[in-house]
């Protein structure tokens, strides 16, 4: 990966600006956390956060032995792909 970067004002290139991870010195791009890739994806537990439902406790989904569709609420079904962002949510 080239260090340059084109200035689209006067043509010239300018130089992007690196600064090594906080965790491991692997040299990076500036972002908010000042960590790589592979130190953000060591701390981040997304398992975790999916299996805790709002406030820490255990989430709960029922679903409708015959007809395969998910409780919307207490009276109403409705179908879901498994896995779908509007089942998980």
């Amino acid at each position: 990966m080239s260090n340059t970067m084109s200035n689209t004002m006067t043509g010239q290139p300018s130089t992007a600006i690196e600064i090594p991870c906080c965790l491991c010195g692997t040299m990076i791009l500036p972002n908010a956390a000042n960590q790589c890739g592979a130190c953000l994806a060591q701390q981040f537990d997304l398992k975790s956060i999916i299996n805790r439902g709002p406030g820490g406790s255990d989430i709960t989904i029922h679903q409708c032995r015959k007809c395969r569709r998910y409780e919307h609420t207490e009276t109403y079904y409705q179908y879901h792909e498994p896995e779908s962002p509007t089942l998980l949510s």
